[in-house]
């Protein structure tokens, strides 16, 4: 397959259960996956979610100021899909609470700075206490690093039915993103672990940090699979 013969095509409702099986499979080796989504019930689980969320973006559920897009990728001919990349235009200065795609609620502290004076509510997770303490760990330091930006788009999900894989369809994702970004003038910021950071860098993304997180019991993969890097896409430094 190549890229020739792939085309973009808007979401629609009955995508949903593929774009959520499709995020499960091509996150079903990696480890934070798994310490999120342990077992068949909570794949399962993470699915029916992922699918509501998708109904709601085709109603157009999601509100102001954060405007969620999905940009879908399928077979030109057959019109099969094979992935699909998420991201959400966000603007912390809107409101004093206001959500990010990723990490549930965030709250300014009462003194109202952009510091760590936040409290992080992590959405629901059907997941063992260990991930949901790397969701939080996670969430904190985004909210350390993104919360005096100013307006950004997050992605959130860039993913690939792993059959599709290597064939220029992950590239064609990034690549509408950061048109989007370009149009907007916003920078993309995204978090990725450490064997995804090479495609990104070549796609013009640079790290602005990154996170180490535990290694929980139990588990003897190596400690970089539980490194979390914070990257970012400037469209205005792409002509410089």
């Amino acid at each position: 397959m190549s890229t020739e013969n792939t085309v973009f095509t808007d979401l629609q409702h009955s995508h949903a259960s593929r774009l959520a099986s499709i995020t499960a499979d091509a996150f079903a080796n990696d480890l934070l996956f798994k310490l999120e989504c342990p077992d068949d019930d909570a794949i399962d689980a993470m699915k029916r979610h992922d699918e509501a969320s998708f109904h709601d973006i085709t109603e157009g559920n999601s509100s102001p100021p954060n405007i969620i897009s999905v940009c879908v990728v399928a077979d030109r001919i057959t019109g099969h899909v094979l992935g699909y990349a998420k991201w959400t235009m966000f603007d912390w200065s809107h409101a004093n609470m206001t959500e990010d795609p990723k990490i549930g609620t965030a709250t300014r502290g009462s003194d109202g700075n952009d510091g760590l004076d936040y409290d992080v509510e992590s959405p629901p997770l059907s997941s063992p206490p260990a991930a949901t303490l790397y969701a939080d760990i996670s969430a904190t330091r985004r909210l350390e690093l993104l919360s005096s930006k100013g307006p950004y788009i997050c992605l959130e999900v860039v993913a690939v039915d792993p059959t599709a894989q290597r064939n220029g369809v992950g590239s064609m994702l990034v690549r509408r993103a950061q048109a989007t970004a370009a149009d907007n003038k916003l920078p993309i910021f995204c978090e990725v672990i450490s064997k995804i950071v090479p495609f990104y860098l070549r796609s013009g993304f640079h790290v602005v940090d990154s996170l180490s997180l535990p290694t929980p019991d139990g588990y003897d993969q190596a400690a970089e699979e539980l490194t979390i890097f914070y990257l970012a896409f400037y469209p205005e430094r792409q002509h410089t």
